[in-house]
């Protein structure tokens, strides 16, 4: 096999072996750019896409902890009941997390609620006041990606832990 390309190659005029050799540079190129190079090129910017995202979110968390903090100290004792209609509760503390709720239905003994495009860092923070302040907990979520990023669509089943 080597033998043949060898006589291949010299039965070239050297003017055919120049535009071989470059085609195959060319050829190599094209390799190195599509197995090597993209690749790692587009983890690369995802990669730092996803650290901007991370570093947005703390930088949110750091400016807003005192506010939770706050909040916290000015609600009642963790988990207790309380004395106001799981509506109520979730409808004050949404607004206090700055959190629109998109939809509201009221059943039985719990509560669906639909949120779009929330800041998921709001969202958990959000949730956490419920169960440490009122007691109400997450029975059922559904989080979906909105098309702005760093946002949410969710779907909730809230209720009142007994």
């Amino acid at each position: 096999m080597n033998n043949k390309i060898q006589e291949w190659w010299l039965s070239l005029t050297s003017r055919e072996q120049w535009i071989v050799a470059i085609m195959l540079v060319l050829a190599g190129l094209m390799v190195f750019k599509t197995l090597i190079w993209q690749p790692i090129h587009t983890n690369y910017h995802q990669a730092q896409a996803s650290l901007n995202n991370k570093v947005a979110l703390l930088q949110w968390v750091q400016q807003h902890a005192e506010q939770v903090a706050a909040y916290s100290q000015h609600a009642k004792p963790s988990g207790e009941p309380s004395q106001e209609s799981i509506s109520q509760v979730i409808t004050t503390s949404a607004s206090v997390n700055q959190i629109r709720v998109s939809k509201f239905q009221t059943e039985d003994h719990h509560v669906l609620v639909w949120l779009d495009n929330t800041a998921s860092a709001r969202l958990f923070v959000w949730l956490n006041a419920l169960k440490q302040d009122y007691g109400v907990a997450v029975q059922r979520i559904t989080i979906n990606n909105s098309d702005e990023a760093g946002l949410v669509n969710v779907r909730l089943m809230l209720a009142v832990e007994e």
